[in-house]
């Protein structure tokens, strides 16, 4: 299918499928497993159908454990698997610690258990695309770091509507027709600036008015 595509046109499908990729989800789609924020979390179905209706053709899911790989120390079964998007690839652990019964101490449900540990697999591959990064961003440590680039928007996200329902548009920019990233559509906001262009190219006076780091050339 890629044989016949310029390098110009690949490199355009992969623009418009990372930020279809990390674009927000619809409200409501982050749960919690306890009451703990930090708890918070994707389910698999949200990502799956992100990069289903997100890459179209170009992805695919392999599963690469043979058979469910047991912990002892932790009584967890591990699996793996890789996916693709494009001429990228991800390769994902998942985990599920065991059911057992009370009395006996025998498994159950175990073929349960590595559905659940192989969608454990799906999201953590799926986290090497930044899906769910804008999401998760409000309630883990590490979106702090200014070099991811993420910052949380309490308004309707974009890629979603008034409803919740997924609307992502891929935007170009109209100087150099660039796909925007999500990250230079929050800077268009945080400069107030209208016009769709990426981050580069927003006049240096709107910079310097509503960016509080900006650094003259």
């Amino acid at each position: 299918m890629l044989n016949n595509l310029s390098r110009e046109e690949i490199e355009k499908i992969h623009a418009e499928i990372m930020f279809k990729l990390a674009a927000p989800f619809p409200p409501k789609t982050v749960e919690f497993k306890n009451a703990n924020a930090r708890s918070a979390y994707i389910p698999v179905h949200p990502i799956q159908y992100r990069i289903r209706s997100a890459a179209g053709p170009y992805w695919s899911w392999k599963i690469t454990t043979e058979k469910p790989i047991y912990h002892e120390e932790t009584d967890e079964i591990e699996m793996r698997g890789v996916l693709n998007i494009l001429n990228s690839r991800s390769e994902g652990q998942g985990f599920a610690v065991l059911e057992r019964d009370k009395i006996n101490k025998k498994i159950q449900f175990y073929r349960e258990s590595i559905r659940s540990a192989v969608s454990d697999a799906f999201r953590d591959a799926a986290d090497y695309f930044a899906v769910g990064h804008q999401d998760l961003a409000p309630y883990r440590k590490w979106a702090d770091n200014p070099g991811l680039g993420l910052k949380h928007v309490e308004d309707t996200p974009e890629g979603t509507n008034a409803t919740g329902e997924s609307n992502i548009e891929v935007k170009y920019c109209l100087k150099c027709g660039v796909v925007l990233s999500q990250d230079d559509l929050i800077y268009l906001k945080t400069v107030r600036w209208n016009n769709t262009v990426c981050k580069e190219h927003v006049p240096d006076h709107q910079k310097k008015k509503y960016d509080p780091n900006f650094v003259g050339r």
